[in-house]
């Protein structure tokens, strides 16, 4: 599947433009998840700063649109919710990184390059350093967002994305972390791993 594919029939769009940040997405799941004939959905979330925050946030979407019994934190290999409404879809959940710890898609993305890594290692440096020198310059929140791109930017293709990489064997699709993301999108869609 390439990239026009993927947001043609999976990536929701912002009215505004492109993807929606976190709370966009959440105010539009109760639309999304009543009014469509969608049999099963899956929402992946940054944590920021608080994976159960995020949850519930989430959680009292579900509930106010007709779901019961949510779990009180996510499961940490992914949440599937199906509702006893047979006219509610299936909602898979996935809290990035890893639905315990704070961070975003770049933690993720960390986590599943090898920690031996020369690049990932000098990046992680780099940073900071950076961070140390120049406090005003980033906040320590962007520190993984940073540590990725620098560590893409020092690949044989620079510039390249997280996508890109795993397809290229450049991170770990096989990690552990990697593995239960894929799983629990199998099970969110009922797909062969």
């Amino acid at each position: 599947m390439d990239k026009k594919d993927f947001e043609n029939n999976f990536a929701f769009k912002s009215k505004k433009s492109g993807l929606p940040g976190k709370q966009e997405l959440i105010g539009y799941l109760p639309g999304l998840l009543l009014e469509s004939e969608l049999q099963a959905i899956a929402v992946v979330v940054d944590a920021d700063k608080s994976v159960i925050s995020t949850w519930k946030s989430i959680s009292a979407v579900l509930q106010k649109v007709g779901y019961s019994d949510l779990p009180t934190t996510p499961n940490p290999e992914g949440t599937v919710v199906i509702s006893a409404n047979p006219d509610l879809p299936k909602v898979g959940i996935w809290i990035m990184p890893d639905n315990e710890t704070p961070g975003e898609i770049e933690d993720f993305f960390l986590q599943i390059i090898d920690n031996e890594d020369f690049r990932l290692n000098h990046a992680r440096k780099s940073v900071g350093e950076l961070i140390a020198q120049k406090p005003d310059l980033m906040s320590d929140s962007n520190r993984s967002k940073a540590e990725a791109y620098t560590w893409l930017a020092w690949q044989k293709e620079p510039g390249r994305s997280m996508g890109v990489a795993l397809k290229s064997n450049w991170a770990d699709a096989k990690h552990l972390l990697a593995t239960r993301l894929a799983n629990w999108f199998s099970d969110t869609f009922e797909l062969e791993p």
